[in-house]
């Protein structure tokens, strides 16, 4: 049985916390151990800002730039949905996991489903109002 659970724990990505993990370089004996805030913002300080400025350029309204942004979020969407669903189903699908942990992650699966394709309905939404308001001029100066 443990051996199952080791197996099972190893492929489904077991073993990621390492030496070389993000927030262990240089880390002396008795320091403190790293936590998400402290590497999110380690490489968020790494990281060039990115900008991408719409809004109004010479009285109109830049509706390619928002409607990009609103194309950006619909991938996101698509991806955290992918990887989600791939993980829960992997769990759900495995003959050596037992019982409620097996459920859990189907129910999980279905829910993660629902979550994102509201999510996906209000993205659509957003872009056909900018398509709508971009035929009509509408947040033009």
């Amino acid at each position: 049985m443990k051996k199952k659970l080791l197996e099972t724990f190893k492929r489904i990505g077991g073993n990621r916390l390492n030496e070389s993990t993000p927030g262990y370089e240089n880390r002396k004996f008795g320091d403190k151990l790293p936590t998400l805030d402290s590497v999110r913002s380690a490489y968020q300080a790494k990281q060039p800002i990115k900008e991408i400025e719409y809004g109004i350029e010479g009285g109109e309204f830049d509706y390619e730039g928002a409607l990009s942004q609103v194309d950006i979020a619909i991938d996101a969407i698509n991806g955290i949905e992918e990887d989600l669903v791939r993980g829960l189903e992997s769990i759900a699908d495995d003959e050596t996991v037992y019982g409620l942990a097996r459920d859990k992650a189907d129910q999980a699966v279905n829910q993660v489903r629902r979550y994102i394709n509201g999510a996906q309905k209000q993205i659509e939404g957003i872009k056909k109002l900018l398509k709508k308001a971009q035929r009509n001029g509408e947040f033009d100066a």
